[in-house]
């Protein structure tokens, strides 16, 4: 799998996202406390959506989707607090339905910023034929808490043999 100089500019864009939100967020603090201040702590499940507009790169095509997951994570002290892992889906409403069903695995490196890293299977609809291959989801999140549900801008890629694209949206997320 080749990468093309949209798919290059997009990884920068992703490096630049971390990057100034660690500058941002990047004065000294108690990592274990501020961690437990945002609306993760004290859940041990979260159900999430993220509504989205989506670029497929071999189509040059933008469509409505949505991701939906449910994780749960690993556990409630030091490194394991920041660690989740669920399950997800992914649907693309074009002429011809893209959807992917997906193991995913999350990272909260601080705070409201989430690395979300998803292996899956696409399976694309076509007239004459369906497609089956195996997908990587990378999704990045920064979340707002508003009581006991997360908010927040989403950015991400999907990378497979026949298909790329990249979707921007809101992220969602109730914790349990």
């Amino acid at each position: 799998m080749s990468f093309s100089k949209i798919d290059i500019r997009i990884l920068g864009v992703f490096i630049c996202f971390i990057f100034i939100s660690k500058v941002i967020y990047g004065q000294e603090h108690d990592h274990d406390n501020d961690h437990k201040a945002h609306h993760h702590e004290g859940h041990v499940y979260e159900l999430g959506f993220s509504p989205s507009i989506t670029l497929i790169k071999p189509e040059d095509e933008t469509a409505p989707s949505l991701h939906l997951h449910a994780h749960r994570r690993l556990g409630s002290e030091n490194f394991k607090q920041r660690l989740s892992v669920g399950l997800g889906v992914e649907t693309i409403f074009t002429e011809h339905l893209h959807y992917s069903l997906l193991a995913s695995f999350s990272y909260n490196p601080f705070a409201a910023f989430i690395i979300d890293v998803s292996p899956g299977i696409l399976f694309v609809e076509e007239e004459d034929e369906s497609i089956r291959e195996y997908l990587t989801h990378i999704e990045l999140t920064y979340e707002f808490d508003l009581g006991q549900i997360g908010i927040g801008p989403v950015v991400g890629m999907a990378l497979s043999s026949e298909d790329t694209h990249y979707m921007v949206g809101v992220h969602i997320g109730k914790g349990l």
